[in-house]
């Protein structure tokens, strides 16, 4: 059996005059001006449109967005964009699992996982340093010649260098005489000891790649045995015959930025 509850007209009366009442309030007296303060790319969001907002059990906010992931520790924001390991640059949503591995859903190539504790090389197959070219000065003799990527075996400085443009850039960075020249804007050596063009690399361990007049687009390193020995400071590229003419210009992330095309800049993928 089913009773149907319904208010009497006493209760209805009461109902209207309240509503009444509401409804010929002042609106201070039933709401209070939100104090709001947007966050967007100024305030260093990794972009404008975002699809998907997570808290992770450290506290920390993620926001998942059209170019990489920004995470807000309530003061600043840190991004992880297609250049700092992204396999994509548009992000849908993120998931923490209950070991603190992250588990990324991307707008283009699938799910992809990763883990802030630091990359393992546990279970790695294949490593793979894939640059670039943005010019070549096509001085490759008949046949071309092989370029090699070498292990650093020592830390360096990132600096500004010089721009697109061909402006020098300024204060302290790497330069082939210093791995921290403390003025790279004037030339020669302002370091007490001098790197040479990076001092202590290690022996190439994967085969060269060829390099001709016409050889345009990415090129590709096999550095797996280099990242399984631990390859925390990069790579110094450099002919195999160092007094044989050949000259190319590779995009740094920072020219890739500067076209517009973030997938120029060089990227290590990695297998398992």
């Amino acid at each position: 059996m089913r009773g149907d509850v319904r208010p009497s007209r006493h209760d209805a009366f009461r109902i209207a005059v309240a509503l009444s009442i509401l409804l010929a309030a002042p609106d201070g007296a039933i709401a209070e001006q939100l104090a709001i303060k947007t966050y967007n790319t100024e305030a260093g969001l990794a972009h404008n449109r975002v699809k998907r907002i997570v808290q992770d059990s450290h506290g920390f906010l993620w926001f998942c967005t059209a170019d990489g992931l920004s995470r807000f520790d309530g003061y600043q924001f840190t991004n992880y964009r297609f250049e700092d390991g992204l396999p994509a640059p548009s992000i849908n949503d993120l998931l923490e699992t209950s070991d603190g591995v992250y588990w990324i859903a991307t707008n283009s190539i699938g799910v992809v996982q990763f883990d802030l504790a630091g990359v393992s090389t546990a279970g790695l197959t294949r490593a793979t340093l894939v640059l670039t070219i943005a010019s070549n000065s096509s001085n490759w003799g008949s046949t071309g010649r092989t370029i090699d990527a070498h292990r650093l075996a020592e830390d360096w400085t990132e600096g500004n260098g010089n721009s697109a443009a061909g402006t020098s850039g300024s204060g302290p960075g790497v330069t082939w005489n210093c791995a921290t020249d403390s003025l790279i804007e004037f030339p020669g050596k302002n370091c007490a000891v001098s790197w040479n063009g990076g001092g202590g690399f290690a022996p190439a361990t994967g085969p060269g790649v060829l390099i001709t007049n016409t050889t345009t687009g990415e090129v590709s390193f096999d550095v797996t045995a280099d990242v399984l020995s631990g390859a925390q400071f990069g790579w110094l590229i450099k002919k195999t015959l160092e007094g044989k003419s050949g000259r190319v210009e590779i995009y740094s992330k920072e020219a890739a930025a500067a076209a517009g095309n973030a997938a120029l800049g060089p990227r290590l993928i990695l297998e398992y």
